[in-house]
Protein backbone atom coordinates (compact mmCIF):
# COMPACT_ATOMS: atom_id res chain seq x y z
CA UNK A 1 0.00 0.00 0.00
CA UNK A 2 1.47 3.32 -1.05
CA UNK A 3 1.59 6.04 1.60
CA UNK A 4 3.55 8.58 -0.42
CA UNK A 5 1.38 9.62 -3.36
CA UNK A 6 -2.12 9.06 -4.76
CA UNK A 7 -2.89 5.88 -6.63
CA UNK A 8 -2.12 6.20 -10.33
CA UNK A 9 -2.31 3.90 -13.37
CA UNK A 10 0.38 1.23 -13.44
CA UNK A 11 1.50 -1.62 -15.65
CA UNK A 12 -0.72 -3.96 -13.63
CA UNK A 13 -3.73 -1.80 -14.56
CA UNK A 14 -2.92 -2.12 -18.26
CA UNK A 15 -2.59 -5.89 -17.97
CA UNK A 16 -5.78 -6.15 -15.92
CA UNK A 17 -7.63 -3.86 -18.30
CA UNK A 18 -6.63 -6.01 -21.26
CA UNK A 19 -7.78 -9.20 -19.53
CA UNK A 20 -11.10 -7.62 -18.50
CA UNK A 21 -11.66 -6.24 -22.00
CA UNK A 22 -11.17 -9.69 -23.46
CA UNK A 23 -13.55 -11.16 -20.86
CA UNK A 24 -16.28 -8.71 -21.86
CA UNK A 25 -15.55 -9.28 -25.57
CA UNK A 26 -16.13 -13.02 -25.10
CA UNK A 27 -19.80 -12.16 -24.41
CA UNK A 28 -20.40 -12.13 -28.17
CA UNK A 29 -19.50 -15.78 -28.66
CA UNK A 30 -20.00 -17.19 -25.16
CA UNK A 31 -21.88 -20.43 -24.54
CA UNK A 32 -23.85 -18.48 -21.94
CA UNK A 33 -23.63 -14.72 -22.69
CA UNK A 34 -25.58 -13.71 -19.57
CA UNK A 35 -23.28 -15.68 -17.27
CA UNK A 36 -20.21 -14.26 -19.00
CA UNK A 37 -21.51 -10.69 -18.59
CA UNK A 38 -22.35 -11.21 -14.92
CA UNK A 39 -18.97 -12.74 -14.04
CA UNK A 40 -17.00 -10.21 -16.07
CA UNK A 41 -18.86 -7.39 -14.29
CA UNK A 42 -18.20 -9.01 -10.89
CA UNK A 43 -14.46 -9.18 -11.59
CA UNK A 44 -14.47 -5.57 -12.79
CA UNK A 45 -16.20 -4.38 -9.60
CA UNK A 46 -13.77 -6.39 -7.46
CA UNK A 47 -10.83 -4.87 -9.36
CA UNK A 48 -12.00 -1.31 -8.71
CA UNK A 49 -12.83 -2.12 -5.07
CA UNK A 50 -9.42 -3.65 -4.29
CA UNK A 51 -6.98 -1.68 -6.42
CA UNK A 52 -8.65 1.76 -6.31
CA UNK A 53 -11.17 2.16 -3.46
CA UNK A 54 -9.35 0.13 -0.79
CA UNK A 55 -5.97 1.40 -1.94
CA UNK A 56 -7.10 5.01 -1.49
CA UNK A 57 -8.83 4.35 1.82
CA UNK A 58 -5.82 2.62 3.43
CA UNK A 59 -3.00 5.13 3.25
CA UNK A 60 -1.86 4.97 6.88
CA UNK A 61 -1.76 2.37 9.67
CA UNK A 62 -4.69 4.09 11.39
CA UNK A 63 -6.78 3.96 8.21
CA UNK A 64 -5.89 0.31 7.68
CA UNK A 65 -7.10 -0.58 11.19
CA UNK A 66 -10.28 1.49 10.70
CA UNK A 67 -10.91 -0.36 7.48
CA UNK A 68 -10.33 -3.78 9.02
CA UNK A 69 -12.70 -3.34 11.99
CA UNK A 70 -15.96 -3.47 9.95
CA UNK A 71 -14.62 -6.47 8.01
CA UNK A 72 -13.82 -8.29 11.25
CA UNK A 73 -17.35 -7.59 12.52
CA UNK A 74 -18.82 -9.06 9.30
CA UNK A 75 -16.60 -12.11 9.71
CA UNK A 76 -17.76 -12.46 13.32
CA UNK A 77 -21.42 -12.52 12.24
CA UNK A 78 -20.70 -14.96 9.41
CA UNK A 79 -18.83 -17.41 11.62
CA UNK A 80 -21.35 -17.07 14.45
CA UNK A 81 -24.13 -18.12 12.07
CA UNK A 82 -21.98 -20.93 10.66
CA UNK A 83 -21.24 -22.29 14.14
CA UNK A 84 -24.97 -22.02 14.96
CA UNK A 85 -25.58 -24.45 12.08
CA UNK A 86 -23.83 -27.09 14.17
CA UNK A 87 -26.65 -26.93 16.72
CA UNK A 88 -29.75 -25.96 14.72
CA UNK A 89 -29.07 -27.31 11.21
CA UNK A 90 -26.52 -30.03 11.77
CA UNK A 91 -27.35 -31.87 8.54
CA UNK A 92 -26.59 -28.69 6.55
CA UNK A 93 -23.33 -27.93 8.37
CA UNK A 94 -21.44 -30.88 6.91
CA UNK A 95 -20.73 -32.21 3.45
CA UNK A 96 -20.30 -35.93 2.88
CA UNK A 97 -17.39 -36.71 0.56
CA UNK A 98 -17.83 -40.27 -0.65
CA UNK A 99 -15.08 -42.49 -2.02
CA UNK A 100 -14.92 -45.86 -3.72
CA UNK A 101 -11.42 -46.49 -2.40
CA UNK A 102 -12.20 -47.00 1.28
CA UNK A 103 -14.91 -49.61 1.45
CA UNK A 104 -17.57 -47.31 0.08
CA UNK A 105 -17.34 -45.00 3.06
CA UNK A 106 -16.84 -41.26 3.15
CA UNK A 107 -15.79 -38.20 5.11
CA UNK A 108 -17.89 -35.54 6.81
CA UNK A 109 -16.38 -32.13 6.06
CA UNK A 110 -17.55 -28.97 7.80
CA UNK A 111 -19.16 -26.34 5.54
CA UNK A 112 -21.05 -24.07 7.97
CA UNK A 113 -23.39 -21.85 5.96
CA UNK A 114 -20.94 -21.80 3.04
CA UNK A 115 -22.15 -24.99 1.37
CA UNK A 116 -18.66 -25.91 0.16
CA UNK A 117 -15.97 -27.26 2.51
CA UNK A 118 -13.12 -25.98 0.35
CA UNK A 119 -14.73 -22.54 0.25
CA UNK A 120 -14.89 -22.05 4.00
CA UNK A 121 -11.55 -23.82 4.47
CA UNK A 122 -9.67 -21.60 2.02
CA UNK A 123 -11.38 -18.43 3.27
CA UNK A 124 -10.57 -19.33 6.88
CA UNK A 125 -6.95 -19.93 5.90
CA UNK A 126 -6.89 -16.53 4.19
CA UNK A 127 -8.13 -14.55 7.20
CA UNK A 128 -6.46 -16.67 9.88
CA UNK A 129 -3.41 -14.35 10.21
CA UNK A 130 -5.72 -11.32 10.55
CA UNK A 131 -7.84 -13.00 13.22
CA UNK A 132 -4.66 -13.89 15.14
CA UNK A 133 -3.56 -10.24 14.88
CA UNK A 134 -7.02 -9.09 15.98
CA UNK A 135 -6.92 -11.32 19.06
CA UNK A 136 -3.39 -10.15 19.96
CA UNK A 137 -4.55 -6.52 19.73
CA UNK A 138 -7.50 -7.03 22.05
CA UNK A 139 -7.99 -10.22 24.02
CA UNK A 140 -11.73 -10.28 24.68
CA UNK A 141 -14.48 -12.89 24.38
CA UNK A 142 -15.68 -11.91 20.90
CA UNK A 143 -12.19 -11.90 19.40
CA UNK A 144 -11.41 -15.22 21.09
CA UNK A 145 -14.63 -16.70 19.67
CA UNK A 146 -13.81 -15.45 16.16
CA UNK A 147 -10.31 -16.92 16.28
CA UNK A 148 -11.61 -20.25 17.62
CA UNK A 149 -14.36 -20.38 14.97
CA UNK A 150 -11.90 -19.64 12.17
CA UNK A 151 -9.45 -22.30 13.43
CA UNK A 152 -12.31 -24.82 13.75
CA UNK A 153 -13.53 -24.07 10.22
CA UNK A 154 -9.99 -24.07 8.84
CA UNK A 155 -9.23 -27.51 10.26
CA UNK A 156 -12.55 -29.40 10.11
CA UNK A 157 -13.30 -28.38 6.53
CA UNK A 158 -10.42 -30.76 5.73
CA UNK A 159 -9.31 -28.59 2.82
CA UNK A 160 -5.79 -29.63 1.86
CA UNK A 161 -5.00 -26.41 0.01
CA UNK A 162 -6.51 -24.44 2.87
CA UNK A 163 -4.38 -26.33 5.37
CA UNK A 164 -1.16 -25.51 3.50
CA UNK A 165 -2.20 -21.88 2.93
CA UNK A 166 -3.18 -21.44 6.57
CA UNK A 167 0.10 -22.90 7.85
CA UNK A 168 2.14 -20.71 5.48
CA UNK A 169 0.21 -17.49 6.15
CA UNK A 170 0.05 -17.88 9.91
CA UNK A 171 3.71 -18.89 10.11
CA UNK A 172 4.80 -15.84 8.12
CA UNK A 173 2.70 -13.56 10.33
CA UNK A 174 4.02 -15.07 13.56
CA UNK A 175 7.56 -15.07 12.21
CA UNK A 176 7.40 -11.36 11.34
CA UNK A 177 5.54 -10.32 14.49
CA UNK A 178 7.92 -11.90 16.99
CA UNK A 179 11.67 -11.98 17.39
CA UNK A 180 11.72 -15.06 19.55
CA UNK A 181 11.35 -18.71 18.51
CA UNK A 182 11.76 -17.78 14.84
CA UNK A 183 13.83 -20.87 13.95
CA UNK A 184 11.24 -23.12 15.65
CA UNK A 185 8.34 -21.47 13.81
CA UNK A 186 10.11 -21.77 10.48
CA UNK A 187 11.06 -25.40 11.02
CA UNK A 188 7.55 -26.36 12.18
CA UNK A 189 5.94 -24.76 9.13
CA UNK A 190 8.36 -26.44 6.72
CA UNK A 191 7.89 -29.86 8.32
CA UNK A 192 4.08 -29.62 8.22
CA UNK A 193 4.01 -28.50 4.59
CA UNK A 194 6.51 -31.12 3.43
CA UNK A 195 4.59 -33.86 5.21
CA UNK A 196 1.33 -32.64 3.71
CA UNK A 197 2.73 -32.66 0.19
CA UNK A 198 4.64 -35.94 0.36
CA UNK A 199 2.25 -37.89 2.62
CA UNK A 200 4.71 -40.03 4.47
CA UNK A 201 3.43 -42.81 6.70
CA UNK A 202 3.92 -40.80 9.88
CA UNK A 203 1.15 -38.47 8.67
CA UNK A 204 -1.50 -40.83 9.93
CA UNK A 205 -0.22 -40.41 13.44
CA UNK A 206 -1.38 -36.83 13.86
CA UNK A 207 -3.57 -35.74 10.95
CA UNK A 208 -7.06 -37.07 10.19
CA UNK A 209 -7.49 -39.30 7.15
CA UNK A 210 -10.24 -36.97 5.92
CA UNK A 211 -7.67 -34.19 5.58
CA UNK A 212 -5.03 -36.26 3.80
CA UNK A 213 -7.44 -38.33 1.64
CA UNK A 214 -4.65 -40.56 0.30
CA UNK A 215 -6.91 -42.24 -2.26
CA UNK A 216 -6.99 -39.04 -4.34
CA UNK A 217 -3.46 -37.76 -3.80
CA UNK A 218 -2.10 -39.47 -6.90
CA UNK A 219 -4.50 -37.44 -9.07
CA UNK A 220 -4.28 -34.29 -6.91
CA UNK A 221 -7.91 -34.57 -5.83
CA UNK A 222 -9.15 -34.95 -9.41
CA UNK A 223 -7.23 -31.94 -10.70
CA UNK A 224 -5.04 -33.95 -13.07
CA UNK A 225 -8.12 -35.14 -14.98
CA UNK A 226 -9.48 -31.60 -15.01
CA UNK A 227 -6.20 -30.24 -16.35
CA UNK A 228 -6.17 -32.85 -19.12
CA UNK A 229 -9.67 -31.83 -20.16
CA UNK A 230 -8.73 -28.14 -19.95
CA UNK A 231 -5.78 -28.77 -22.28
CA UNK A 232 -8.03 -30.47 -24.83
CA UNK A 233 -10.50 -27.58 -24.60
CA UNK A 234 -7.68 -25.09 -25.14
CA UNK A 235 -6.43 -27.08 -28.14
CA UNK A 236 -9.88 -26.86 -29.75
CA UNK A 237 -10.18 -23.08 -29.30
CA UNK A 238 -6.71 -21.77 -28.45
CA UNK A 239 -7.37 -18.06 -29.05
CA UNK A 240 -10.95 -17.17 -28.11
CA UNK A 241 -12.11 -20.01 -25.89
CA UNK A 242 -15.74 -20.59 -24.97
CA UNK A 243 -16.62 -17.41 -23.10
CA UNK A 244 -15.41 -16.11 -19.76
CA UNK A 245 -16.78 -18.00 -16.74
CA UNK A 246 -18.42 -20.86 -18.64
CA UNK A 247 -16.15 -23.69 -17.53
CA UNK A 248 -18.86 -25.29 -15.37
CA UNK A 249 -21.07 -25.53 -18.48
CA UNK A 250 -18.54 -26.91 -20.95
CA UNK A 251 -16.81 -29.41 -18.65
CA UNK A 252 -19.77 -31.83 -18.13
CA UNK A 253 -20.55 -31.94 -21.86
CA UNK A 254 -16.93 -32.45 -22.78
CA UNK A 255 -16.54 -35.32 -20.30
CA UNK A 256 -19.59 -37.08 -21.75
Amino acid sequence: ISREKPRGPRLLDLIGGGILSFAFFSYFYSLNPRLTLMRSSAVLLMYFAVFWSFWTACRSPVQVVSFLRPLIFVWFVFYAVSIAFLFFRTESAFYLTTTDHVGGGGYLRYTGMWGNPNGIGNFSALILPLTIWNYIQKKNVSNCFLLAAVVFSFFFSFSRNGFIAGVVGSSIFLYLSTRIHRPLLFLTAVVLIVLMILYVNVFGLFLPRALVRPESLDVLGGRLEAWEIAKELADDRPFFGYGFGTEEIIFPYFIQ
